[in-house]
This record gives C-alpha cells, structure tokens and sequence, in this order.
C-alpha cells in the first residue's frame, strides 16, 4: 500500500518503476508489436482491441521515436503529474523502444501497425482535441459556453483553426509524418513499397519492421482479413476507444464541423501532393473534396 502511494504521488518514482517494467515485460519476448502512427487516426482503438486478445506478445503504442519529442513528452507528463497524476503510456513505450533502436537490440522485425486518415478530418480532430487537454487542466469550455453561448465560443474556436492551420504557411503537411517517423527511425519508405491507393490494407516487410498500412475509412471492412494476415488472428474484433464525438465537447465538436469553412487552396494544399495520392485514389480524394466543401 504505501509503495503503491508512492508510486502514484511521486513522477520521480513512478517513471523508473514503469520504465523497469517495460524492461522486464520486453526481456521475455523477442517479438514486438508497435502500433506507431500519427495522432488522431484510430491507434487507441487499434492498441485497446489487440490487448484484449492476451497475445502473450508486448504491444506498444506510440506516436514518435524521435528524441526530441520524447525528451519534451516526458517534460510534459512531469510538469503536470502534480495536478494530473498521470503519465501517458506513449510516452513511456516511445522512450524504451527508442532505447531498443539505440542500443540495437532488435531481435526480430518490429510488427508496425500505422494507419492513415483522410489528412483534413485528422488536422481537425487533432486541433479540437486540445480542447480535452484544457479540460484535464483545470480550462472548462462549457463554463464558457453557459455563459456566451455556442456560436461565439464556436466561432473563437473556428477563429483560432484559421490563425494556426489555414492561413499558416509554414505548417507541415500531416502526412510527412511518415518521412519523419517510419523513414528516419525504421527506415522503412512507403514509396519503395506497393500503393495503397484504391487498396484497404497492404504488408510490407524491411529490415527492422514488418508495417501493416491500413486506412482509417475502410478499417470496418478489412481490419479480419488484415490481422488475420498480417498475425494471423481469427475473428479479430475491434473495441472502439477515443472517438473525438464520444467526448465531453462532443457536441461542441459537432458544431464546429457543421461551420468551418474550408478555402479551396487550403484543400488543394492538403489533397494534390504525392504523399496523399499514395494512400488514395482520384476517387477517394474527390469524396473529401465534396465531405468539406459541403462544410
């Protein structure tokens, strides 16, 4: 019991603890599946549906390997366990498989599960979603809402969208991503491997991962065929987790869907680059076109 309580008050007790138990958990398999993806694309239902199987294999979610940003999401999670009593488990995963990679101590092939999404339904989810990281702080939108009502409080939020996304050019297209991540840390490039274009799933295996590329839009009807495949799990099924209109501003999020208008350029920005054309087709893509300018 007090260990327990130490662990829970106390960031600098935790952390190695947690850390120690990555360690050990990792020494007792040489296989690893890593669903390593962008924020925003359906990796917590993806991680929370493989736990459930009891695999018997460690399975790990994270957003980056980068040392960077692991060393800042570890600054993060220490600056606000006081208030928050929580570090994420991303957090904790990226920085012992980052240690793996430095030390190369890889056995065997990573099992890398990514996703993608189409590009400006995830920028619009990850920008709403600061407003959950308010709210575990101590900043409640709603008191706001009571007292100024939707349509200001909406049109601030459509407001700030515009400053930080739309009309700044120097944001980084969402799907380099995947130049930063896979291709810097497993070297794994997506251009050498086959088009998911008009595809729902597709394996590619390198060196240092075996990568399952999966789209978000049809993960419905091909996530039993891809996991069947890719490891060979019967009846696979999927335990829905973190859905941005489940959410406390759900409804709030509604409603900015239903007003923010999307400039043509910005869309044509996002849309007609090669990184997107990999992953969809003519089709796909002029069914986003339609989904936001309808906005």
């Amino acid at each position: 019991m007090v260990l327990n309580s130490l662990i829970k008050e106390n960031y600098r007790i935790k952390h190695p603890y947690y850390r120690l138990r990555l360690w050990l958990e990792g020494l007792h398999s040489k296989d690893k599946i890593v669903i390593y993806q962008m924020g925003k694309v359906g990796s917590t239902t993806i991680w929370k549906s493989l736990q459930s199987l009891n695999l018997n294999i460690p399975i790990y979610h994270i957003h980056s390997l980068n040392h960077e940003r692991i060393r800042k999401a570890i600054e993060t999670d220490q600056a606000n366990y006081r208030k928050l009593h929580f570090m994420y488990p991303e957090t904790l995963h990226s920085e012992y498989l980052r240690s793996q990679l430095d030390r190369k101590n890889i056995v065997n092939p990573w099992s890398v599960i990514t996703l993608v999404r189409d590009p400006i339904a995830k920028i619009l989810s990850g920008f709403f979603q600061k407003l959950e990281g308010e709210l575990l702080l101590g900043f409640d939108y709603r008191k706001k809402i009571k007292a100024e009502g939707d349509t200001k409080i909406v049109q601030e939020i459509i407001e700030g969208f515009y400053k930080e996304r739309v009309e700044n050019p120097s944001r980084i297209h969402p799907f380099e991503w995947f130049n930063f991540e896979l291709k810097d840390h497993l070297n794994v490039d997506l251009f050498a491997a086959s088009t998911l274009a008009g595809r729902n799933y597709y394996i590619d295996n390198t060196k240092l991962a075996r990568v399952l590329w999966l789209k978000l839009e049809s993960l419905n009807d091909s996530y039993q065929s891809a996991f069947k495949d890719f490891l060979g799990i019967q009846n696979f099924n999927l335990v829905q987790a973190n859905v941005g209109l489940n959410k406390r501003y759900k409804n709030l999020y509604k409603i900015f869907l239903r007003n923010v208008n999307l400039p043509v350029d910005y869309l044509d920005n996002i849309y007609q680059t090669e990184l997107v054309r990999h992953f969809y087709s003519k089709s796909e893509i002029e069914q986003f076109y339609q989904r936001w300018k309808s906005y």
